[in-house]
């Protein structure tokens, strides 16, 4: 940022005067259950089952944080992440993919896209560190 567009104090010493959201996109009601209850501390939640009650969501409400299952049986995790960027092109670097099957072709996509994944099972340390970049952004 240009010197002259600089604040000159410190912003992160305000009190933040609105409220993190997180949507977790997961047909395992379990594991979207405890995936939500990790990210209730920092946030809003709203937890879904499927890619296309997901995309009614972002509809509704701008999402820090979209953290979503890849293999759903109605519409996969990146199907649904290409139809979410399509309708707010802003929730490109708001996704974290999970999936215990990270192909080398899903892989790769992640990498040329710059999206974020964890291949379950993940430790908490790393989901962590991933939505505190979230929320740096």
């Amino acid at each position: 940022m240009p010197f002259e567009l600089k604040p000159s104090i410190n912003l992160d010493t305000f009190i933040p005067i609105w409220d993190n959201r997180f949507l977790v996109v997961d047909d395992n009601k379990s594991l979207g259950s405890i995936v939500g209850s990790l990210l209730s501390a920092k946030g809003n939640t709203d937890i879904v089952a499927c890619g296309f009650e997901a995309l009614e969501k972002i509809k509704e409400h701008f999402y820090n944080g979209i953290i979503s299952d890849i293999e759903m049986p109605d519409m996969d995790g990146i199907e649904f992440y290409k139809r979410a960027i399509e309708y707010d092109s802003r929730l490109q670097k708001h996704f974290l993919f999970y999936s215990a099957n990270i192909t080398p072709q899903r892989q790769q996509y992640f990498q040329k896209n710059n999206l974020s994944f964890l291949k379950k099972p993940f430790g908490l340390s790393e989901f962590q560190n991933v939505i505190e970049q979230f929320l740096k952004q």
